[in-house]
């Protein structure tokens, strides 16, 4: 047992245990031939499902198994760790917080990750001092069977309501990211704009969630004195400068507005997002100490998912308030 901030998680370690990804939805950890419960995920329908409906059950194991040596540490989350940056954030890398109350990392001989491809990913891990020569892909190692595995239940998700877990995230969270990496970054506001617009314009998620005036939009906030951002083009360390300098963050629902952890207490923030779009950004800035408002957009071009889709911005409510 682990205790963060009054939050109880579980970490297990298991013999010989083995190890099986879809890279997906679900993770199978396995002594022998059984699953076991607490130590597995199993996504479905954007939810934490039954181990019944781990689907490891149903499909095997079908992948060459790869044994390693010393002690594995999964760090495996479900899926969204592949490529997201917000589950990076505050799914994949709290795990290192459990972790090291149990084991120091300097004792770990592998970092079973969902990847370490993406620009943010490399950047997080070399400020944790994680040696890419210890880390395994769950792109390449599917299956493992491990001299000794070790596993956490996952840092937020205690149901199985996920939607609902993903607006609860506990505040030891965001403390514990603020801790980690304010420390490794020269805070420097002479090159760091006070008011940011989150531009999305290049995400490759524009398709499906998208301001449909959006230039008029982004506009208007330039004529504001606010600088267009696109996150992706920053280094991580360059993200953390430009949201602990800013006075005011605003932009369309994303996972840019992770990094709100790393603003300052009553940084103003704006959300623009849909109707439907839960308040996860919301409950984040809350949890910071930030002056959070949101405007609601027209829905314009529905979708299937809440936080998706095409909505129009009001240009006067807009200006109201600002």
């Amino acid at each position: 047992k682990v205790n963060l901030d009054n939050v109880s998680y579980n970490v297990f370690t298991v013999d010989s245990g083995r190890l099986y990804t879809d890279k997906i939805s679900n993770i199978a950890v396995l002594l022998e031939k059984k699953l076991i419960e607490e130590a597995s995920i199993q996504i479905k329908n954007n939810n934490l499902a039954q181990i019944n409906e781990n689907e490891i059950l149903n499909s095997g194991t079908p992948r060459l198994k790869k044994k390693i040596k010393g002690i594995t540490v999964s760090f495996l989350n479900g899926g969204s760790g592949l490529d997201n940056y917000w589950h990076w954030i505050f799914e994949v890398l709290p795990k290192f917080a459990i972790i090291e109350k149990v084991i120091n990392k300097k004792e770990i001989d592998n970092f079973l990750l969902p990847d370490f491809e993406k620009k943010f990913q490399k950047e997080t891990l070399e400020l944790l001092n994680i040696p890419f020569s210890k880390i395994l892909s769950s792109i390449s190692f599917r299956h493992i069977e491990a001299e000794k595995l070790v596993v956490t239940s996952h840092p937020y998700i205690f149901n199985n309501d996920a939607p609902e877990a993903i607006q609860q995230i506990p505040k030891w969270i965001s403390l514990w990211l603020k801790k980690t990496f304010l420390k490794e970054v020269s805070l420097n506001s002479n090159n760091s704009p006070k008011k940011i617009y989150i531009d999305r314009s290049s995400s490759k998620f524009k398709h499906v969630r998208f301001i449909q005036n959006d230039e008029l939009v982004k506009n208007f906030f330039i004529e504001q004195g606010f600088a267009p951002v696109k996150l992706e083009n920053l280094s991580f360390k360059d993200q953390i400068n430009f949201f602990n300098n800013a006075d005011f963050v605003a932009g369309l629902h994303g996972a840019g507005f992770a990094n709100l952890i790393f603003c300052k207490k009553n940084t103003k923030v704006l959300e623009l997002k849909s109707k439907t779009t839960s308040k996860v950004i919301e409950n984040l800035a809350k949890t910071n100490e930030l002056n959070y408002e949101f405007l609601e957009g027209s829905s314009k071009v529905p979708s299937t998912r809440s936080q998706d889709g095409g909505i129009e911005i009001p240009l006067e409510i807009l200006k109201q308030r600002i």
